[in-house]
């Protein structure tokens, strides 16, 4: 029997400058001596040797960075973003908002709010917008382009972007979802939530084509598409390897990565050790990039092949002050982009060579980041809790 710990429900009570849970101690007379010793044990797994550690002229070097303001949201606690996406092209940045609704603004600082998308469902009690994706264009042949899909409580909506019209809308059964990823490709997106499976579905018609699980968890245990393998607590993050559809990663708050051969249904690698609560995991070139909300380690990069640690990256602001990652994710040219909370929150910015780092303070935690890129310029963009922010690379 598993033995998950449920926090979500107490966050609105918390009034601390403290990170949530940091005066908890779980090594308690609570703790069956069974528990105690797996918390050692993942305890000392952050500390495994890399494969491929920095140069200390690499660790040591953090500059500020100046962000631009590309929309504020106010002190209205309903309008703050939990999730955010560029437009392919470029020209918009769609924010889903704890009140359900999703509000495209354009991208260019001062464009101002384009649209605002959706109604909050009045049969669920939180009707969050917790992950979204444009569609990519690789997917359009000649259909309707900017398409949203986004995840609100338990469903999965197809929106129009332009008029808001809701194309099609597909119900995970009271699962709560926290993630979403789309196969650039072919036409396959992913979700994935607190009932611990990854869903896979033809996007020609939100058809499910695989339910990925621990066929021993829950009511689909004897599911026609069942892995025998799978997570064992909520699941917070999902991303398709690039160039190769049938490897898909999860990961969440049991501290395990799963690549899972979606051939096969089943994991075809573990990675042990990344603590993911957000959108903070990627993977370009054969390496595997997760982010964890925690001080030590947060930023870490993995070798897909093997699932050994290749580097922990240096991640901290230039007073020092340490962030714990909601969100992480590779550049097309290799730089890499997160950010979190913490007492400092900040979008940091590590470029390829790993040789510096820099960090842009924000006003409230960055919940999720996202990369545009064209052939003269990148912008790294940060969905914070109360604006909108962008950082040139």
């Amino acid at each position: 029997m598993s033995h998950n710990i449920q926090v979500e429900s107490y966050a609105d009570q918390y009034d601390s400058d403290e990170p949530l849970g940091s005066n908890v101690s779980l090594t308690t007379s609570a703790l069956k001596s069974l528990e105690t010793s797996a918390i050692a044990w993942r305890e000392s797994c952050f500390e495994e040797e890399e494969l491929c550690p920095l140069q200390n002229r690499q660790a040591d070097q953090t500059r500020e960075l100046v962000p631009r303001l590309i929309h504020s949201f106010g002190d209205e606690a309903s309008h703050e973003a939990l999730c955010c996406a560029v437009s392919p092209d470029g020209h918009a940045v769609a924010a889903g908002c704890r009140d359900g609704r999703v509000r495209v603004v354009a991208s260019r600082p001062g464009g101002g709010l384009l649209h605002t998308l959706g109604d909050p469902n009045p049969h669920v009690s939180e009707p969050s917008c917790t992950a979204l994706r444009w569609r990519p264009e690789t997917w359009h042949a000649g259909e309707t382009r900017n398409v949203l899909i986004a995840c609100k409580g338990g469903e999965v909506l197809h929106v129009h972007a332009t008029s808001g019209f809701v194309l099609s809308r597909t119900d995970e059964g009271g699962n709560h979802i926290h993630c979403l990823a789309t196969c650039a490709d072919e036409p396959m997106f992913a979700t994935a939530g607190d009932d611990r499976g990854v869903r896979v579905y033809d996007a020609r018609g939100a058809r499910l084509v695989a339910d990925l699980r621990d066929a021993r968890v829950g009511s689909m245990a004897a599911h026609a598409h069942a892995s025998p393998e799978g997570h064992s607590n909520s699941v917070y993050a999902v991303a398709w390897v690039p160039s190769d559809c049938n490897l898909l990663l999860s990961g969440g708050w049991d501290n395990t990565v799963l690549a899972w051969d979606l051939r096969a249904r089943r994991p075809a690698r573990s990675i042990f050790g990344p603590h993911i609560c957000g959108d903070a995991l990627d993977a370009r070139n054969g390496e595997v990039l997760t982010g964890s909300w925690r001080e030590r380690n947060p930023l870490q990069l993995w070798d897909l092949g093997t699932g050994r640690l290749r580097t922990n990256l240096p991640l901290r602001c230039p007073d020092g002050e340490p962030t714990l990652l909601y969100s992480a994710k590779f550049a097309p040219s290799g730089d890499i982009v997160a950010g979190g909370s913490g007492r400092r929150p900040a979008l940091h910015v590590m470029p390829q060579s790993r040789e510096s780092l820099g960090a842009a303070p924000a006003e409230s935690p960055v919940h999720a980041v996202d990369v545009h890129q064209t052939a003269e310029a990148a912008v790294a963009v940060a969905g914070c809790a109360r604006e909108i922010l962008c950082v040139e690379l």
